[in-house]
C-alpha cells in the first residue's frame, strides 16, 4: 500500500518515487526518518525549482513541494496517478491559463508531447508570479517537468525593453544619422536619418550586419563606383578606427 512520507510540510510518495525508478518504498520507521527514502524527498523538496515527474502514460509519478508552492497547487488536488490532463484542468481553473481555453491548452500540450522534443513556455500566473514551464523527455517514455520563478528576471527584463525604446525614440529624434559599431564591426544600433541618409535598404543594414557587409552594400546601392569592396571596406575601417575622422 503506498503510503505517504510527510517531514516538516515536505510533500513526497516513497511509492511514487519507486515508481519513477528512484528507490523503494520500505516500512516507516520510529521516530526521525532518517532513511535514503526521507532524504530523497528532502532533497527534491529543497531545490528552488519545481519539479513533476510524469509516467509512460501520462501520469503524475513523482512532485516536490516548490511545484505547489509555486503553481498554488494544494495537496488535496496533486497527487500520485493524476493524470496530466486533469492537471492542466486544475491549473486552468485555477486561472493559470488567463484567456485560454482548457481544451486548446490540451491540446497543443498533447501536439507537442507527441514530438519526444524538450520544449518550454513562459507563463503568468493568476497570482502574478512569472514561471518557465519546461517539459524534457524521459528514457521511460514519461517526461519530467520542471517550473522556475522568473519573476524578477520578466521585471528586468520589462525595464530593459523600456529603456531600449526610449533609447531608440532619443536616436530617431536627432537631427544627424548615427551609427554605434562593436569591436568584432558589427553594426549595435543606428537611427532612422543614417538610414535615410545613405539610401541604404532597412531590411539590409540594421543591427548585426558587418562593416564589410556594409561596404558591399555600399556598391549595390551606387554610392560608390570604381572601387572594390576590399578597398571601401578598409576605408570604412580606417574611419572608424579614427574615430569616425
Amino acid at each position: 500500500m503506498a503510503r505517504m512520507a510527510i517531514r516538516e510540510g515536505r510533500q513526497m510518495t516513497e511509492w511514487g518515487m519507486a515508481k519513477a525508478g528512484v528507490l523503494e518504498a520500505g516500512p516507516e520507521p520510529d521516530g526521525p526518518d532518517r532513511s535514503p527514502h526521507a532524504l530523497y524527498a528532502a532533497a527534491l523538496d529543497a531545490v528552488a525549482h519545481g519539479l513533476c515527474v510524469f509516467d509512460a502514460e501520462l501520469r503524475v509519478a513523482l512532485f516536490n513541494q516548490p511545484l505547489l508552492d509555486l503553481l498554488g497547487f494544494s495537496r488535496d488536488i496533486i497527487r500520485i496517478g493524476l493524470p496530466l490532463r486533469d492537471l492542466l484542468r486544475y491549473a486552468t481553473e485555477l486561472g493559470n491559463f488567463a484567456g485560454l481555453d482548457f481544451e486548446d491548452i490540451w491540446r497543443d500540450r498533447t501536439e507537442r508531447l507527441g514530438r519526444r522534443q524538450a520544449f518550454s513556455a513562459r507563463q503568468v500566473l493568476t497570482n502574478g508570479r512569472v514561471v518557465t514551464i519546461g517539459y524534457r523527455p524521459a528514457i521511460n517514455g514519461g517526461w519530467v517537468v520542471t517550473v522556475e520563478d522568473v519573476t524578477e528576471q520578466h521585471r528586468l527584463d520589462g525595464e530593459l525593453n523600456e529603456q531600449v525604446a526610449r533609447f531608440r525614440l532619443a536616436l530617431d529624434t536627432m537631427s544627424g544619422g548615427i551609427a554605434m559599431y562593436g569591436a568584432d564591426e558589427r553594426l549595435l544600433v543606428c537611427n532612422r536619418q543614417y538610414i535615410a541618409c545613405f539610401n541604404f535598404d532597412p531590411a539590409v543594414v540594421k543591427p548585426g550586419i558587418s562593416l564589410f557587409e556594409l561596404a558591399r552594400h555600399c556598391l549595390e546601392r551606387g554610392l560608390y563606383t570604381g572601387i572594390p569592396v576590399e578597398e571601401l571596406y578598409r576605408e570604412a575601417r580606417g574611419r572608424l578606427d579614427s574615430g569616425g575622422n
